[in-house]
This record gives structure tokens, sequence and C-alpha cells, in this order.
């Protein structure tokens, strides 16, 4: 899922296009037609600027992005990074201008009425009027109109003032509270929409809990705590004491979308290697760092007499060395295929019987 953009920012406003749920109303909110024309302004916002990034840019840089996931200096672009939050920065600044704009507004007949005091800069305007929406100025105020939805303030401003009411939920038009926006999106974003539901249903039928958009932005997170204290973060990397999976977006990566395997204990499951299906030990050797003698489990000790932390598995009748640190950073994949899937199930199977004593 590699894909290509006529320049940077561009590939910028397509992470807001990817992030962007099908449309699913609210019965609480305002009727189902201006919730359907808010997302559609919305969604056109989006895909205005990617058809036509000047709108918004003055200047475009020529098309990058990282490919060292979890080590991007690697890939050796300093200043990628920079230009990279400097485009988000500029469409979230558009963002949170019709935030505040539909915050203090007040709605009439196709009309938004919002005090002078709520400021807008010209560029912004320039785009507004680009998607259909105007502006007229009276004295101490603003009037906005749309041509074409009759409705659209109705929703803008209750997506902006509701109880818990956030940048996020607004500008990816999240309408139904409760409703797990997450799991289409990375349905869609792993390559797999059936391989991700099959891995989904299993997770829900075995018990484990769905928590959406932990860290403010769209994120998907699966757990089970095996009588640990539920986790206070997302993430399959570090920190990690319950069994489950965690998808996430990287705006900054060639392939944004990755999708983890939450792995506690590893010292525990090499231990109990030899009691586990074939087709987890060969996932496990498979996936786990092999020791390379980096000495980073050692890199404390000052005496130079601590063993290295390797654990040695039998695996096919050889001796295999392997390292029990940070396993999530190799049991990853931007995409899901059918194999991988059956490989996250058994192996999410055999942690939970590991750790629920029943292996």
């Amino acid at each position: 899922m590699n894909k290509k953009f006529s320049c940077l920012e561009q590939r910028m406003v397509n992470t807001y296009l990817d992030t962007f749920p099908g449309f699913v109303p609210s019965e609480s909110g305002p009727g189902i037609r201006a919730q359907e024309q808010f997302y559609q302004f919305m969604h056109g916002l989006y895909q205005r600027l990617s058809v036509d990034p000047a709108l918004l840019f003055s200047i475009l840089h020529e098309d990058d992005a990282y490919s060292q996931r979890f080590n991007k200096g690697a890939d050796n672009k300093p200043k990628l990074k920079d230009q990279m939050r400097k485009a988000i920065k500029e469409v979230d600044a558009v963002l949170v201008t019709l935030f505040h704009v539909a915050r203090s507004g007040q709605v009439g007949s196709n009309t938004l009425v919002v005090d002078a005091s709520v400021k807008v800069i010209k560029k912004h305007w320039l785009l507004f009027e680009q998607l259909g929406l105007h502006q007229t100025s009276e004295q101490g105020r603003f009037v906005l109109r749309h041509n074409d939805y009759d409705e659209l303030f109705q929703a803008m401003t209750w997506m902006a003032t509701r109880p818990n009411a956030s940048l996020l939920s607004f500008s990816r038009c999240l309408f139904l509270e409760g409703y797990p926006y997450a799991s289409d999106i990375y349905a869609r974003l792993s390559g797999n929409a059936d391989g991700f539901r099959r891995l989904e249903r299993y997770l829900i039928e075995s018990g484990y809990t769905r928590m959406d958009n932990w860290d403010g932005t769209i994120t998907l997170d699966y757990f089970k705590t095996h009588g640990d204290e539920k986790p206070t973060k997302g993430g399959f990397q570090y920190g990690i004491h319950h069994t489950g999976i965690s998808a996430s977006y990287d705006l900054l990566m060639d392939q944004p979308q990755i999708f983890g395997l939450c792995i506690p204990r590893m010292r525990e499951i090499l231990a109990a290697f030899d009691g586990m299906p074939p087709r987890v030990q060969d996932f496990v050797v498979a996936r786990t760092k092999k020791c390379d003698a980096c000495r980073y489990c050692v890199q404390t000790d000052k005496t130079g007499q601590r063993p290295l932390a390797t654990q040695l598995v039998n695996y096919q009748g050889k001796e295999v060395s392997l390292c029990p640190y940070f396993p999530g950073y190799n049991y990853c994949e931007p995409e899901l295929s059918h194999d991988h899937v059956d490989d996250m199930i058994a192996m999410l199977g055999a942690m939970d019987r590991l750790f629920d004593g029943a292996l």
C-alpha cells in the first residue's frame, strides 16, 4: 500500500482521508440530512485540498516519507519530519478555525451568525469560498451561508458544542458515540477487510475489551489483562502488561497504518516454548529477534559478569537463541494477510492459555 503523491502536502492531506470513516449518523443529534451535509462538507474539504494543495499551501515540497518506523533517523532525512508536521499543522489550523466558528455561531435559516471577535485569516476564507461557504460582514459579526447545504450549520454547531465534543470527532465526523468507527477504518486500511474482521471476531468472542482512540488520534486496541490492572495507554512496543492487538497510524510513514501484537512477559513465553503448538513455534522463531550479542540487556552492568538475557529454545532439532526484550517491534505488520491473521490468532490463544495457567 505504498502510495505516491504529487507532493508532500498532498500526502499529508491524504492522512485525513485515510482516517475518515464511512457515514454513520446519530439519532441523538440533528436530522440525518443535516449530519450527511456536514459529512459531505468535511470530506469535500479534504478531497479538494488533496486535488489542489495550493489552495492552502504556498510552497509545495517533493513527495517523501519515512520507511524505518522505529528508527526514522536511519532514513537520513533530517528536514522531512518538520516539513510533514508543518503541513499537518496547516490543515489542523483550518479545522480549529471551523471548530471555533461552529462553537461561537448562532444557527439561523441556512445561516450561521458569528461574532466578529472570532478571527478567520484570509487564506482560510478563500478556501471556504472554494467549498461553497460564503460570508458577509455586518457590524460586529459575520454571517455564513452555503450554496448547497441548507442544514449544514445545524450539524456543524452540534458537533462542536455537544458534551465531550473534540476536534477529533468534529474533523472525522464521528457522530454516533460508542460506534466502532476505528474498526471500520482499520478494516479498510488493513488491505484485507475479511481477515481483519475475522481477527476482530476472535478477539470479541475471546473476551477482549475494545478501546478506540486511546491517545486522541484514530487508534484501535483490544486488550485482556490476565489479572493485571487495566492498561492506561495503547500501543504494542513497550510497557505492555496485557495480551491483545493495537492498530495505529503514523502519518510520517510511507505505510502509515500498523497492526501489532501486544506481548507481555516474553521470558515466560519462551520458557514455555516446548509446549506450544507447531504453528506458534514457527511464528515465534520467525518473528522474535535472534540474539546478536548487541549487549543492550547488560549495558548497565558495571561488573561485566551479568549473563546476556538471551533464551535458548529447541526448534526442529536445533537450539535457537532468542531475545526476550521488546518483542512488539518484530510482531507487527502494515497489512494483514490471511496467514498472518491465523498466526496472530494462534499466538493470542497460546499466550492466553499460558497466562491463565492452561498451558
